[in-house]
C-alpha cells in the first residue's frame, strides 16, 4: 500500500483516524501504548512479497552499479533470486566496508523486513517521526559517502516509482544540481501539480510506469 493507506491501517490497529499521515500514526500508535508486535505482525503480513512479476525480474536482470531503495519489503531481492541472481539485503546500520567491490547488493535506506523488530522501529526502521529525526538517518550513516560517490561516478540515476518522499534523498540531489541532467524517474504518467512539480526539479520525468521499463530493459 502507498503512505496514506499504510497510516489508516495503523490507525485501524487503534481505533482513530490516520488523517493520511503515515509518521503521525505510527508515532501515535507508539505513543499511546500500541502493541509493538502487533504493528512488526501487520507490516510483515503487509509487505512479505510472495510472487513477483516479469518486469521486476527484467529490471533485476540490468547490470546496476548499486540499488538503493527506500521500501521495506525484498522484492528486488526476490526477482534476483528467480532469474539466478542472489543479492545481499542490506540496512544502513550493515557496515560498506563489508560490501567493498560488490554491486550485487540491495541497500534498504529506511530498514527491510530483515531488521524489523521492537526496538528498531525507534530509529533504524523509518517509520515513526522520532526514527526519521533519529541520529541513526540515512545522511549520517556510513552508507551517505558511498550513496554519493554512486551518484557521481553513474552514467544514468533511475529512481522507479519514487515520489521524492524522503528529505535526505531530496537533499542529497538539491546539493549536487550537476545530477539533474542524468535523473531519471519512471512515473506511470504526468499527471501535472504537486507530485510532477517536486520531480522536476530533479531530473526528467519518464512516464512510462515500471511494467514498460521492464520491457525496454
Amino acid at each position: 500500500p502507498m503512505a496514506e493507506i499504510l497510516a489508516q491501517r495503523i490507525g485501524d490497529l487503534q481505533g482513530f483516524d490516520a488523517e493520511k499521515d503515515l509518521r503521525y500514526a505510527s508515532s501515535r500508535f507508539l505513543a499511546k501504548g500500541g502493541d509493538r508486535l502487533d504493528l512488526i505482525k501487520m507490516l510483515r503480513e503487509t509487505f512479505t512479497v510472495k510472487e513477483v512479476k516479469n518486469h521486476h525480474k527484467a529490471i533485476a536482470s540490468a547490470p546496476w552499479r548499486r540499488v538503493y531503495t527506500t521500501n521495506y519489503d525484498l522484492c528486488y531481492e526476490k526477482a534476483s533470486e528467480q532469474i539466478g541472481i542472489l543479492v545481499d539485503t542490506v540496512d544502513i546500520e550493515d557496515r560498506p566496508s563489508d560490501f567493498q567491490g560488490r554491486n550485487r547488493i540491495c541497500v534498504h535506506l529506511n530498514g527491510s523486513l530483515n531488521n524489523l523488530k521492537p526496538d528498531s522501529l525507534d530509529n533504524e526502521f523509518k517509520l515513526t517521526t522520532s526514527s526519521y529525526l533519529s541520529t541513526d538517518s540515512f545522511l549520517n550513516s556510513a552508507w551517505a559517502y558511498p550513496f554519493q560517490r554512486d551518484l557521481e561516478f553513474s552514467s544514468a540515476i533511475v529512481f522507479a516509482g519514487y515520489s521524492m518522499y524522503d528529505i535526505e534523498v531530496q537533499k542529497i540531489l538539491h546539493e549536487n544540481p550537476e545530477y539533474t541532467s542524468k535523473t531519471f524517474f519512471i512515473t506511470k504518467s504526468l499527471k501535472g501539480g504537486k507530485s510532477q512539480f517536486v520531480l522536476e526539479q530533479f531530473g526528467s520525468i519518464v512516464p512510462i510506469g515500471v511494467e514498460l521499463f521492464g520491457e525496454k530493459i
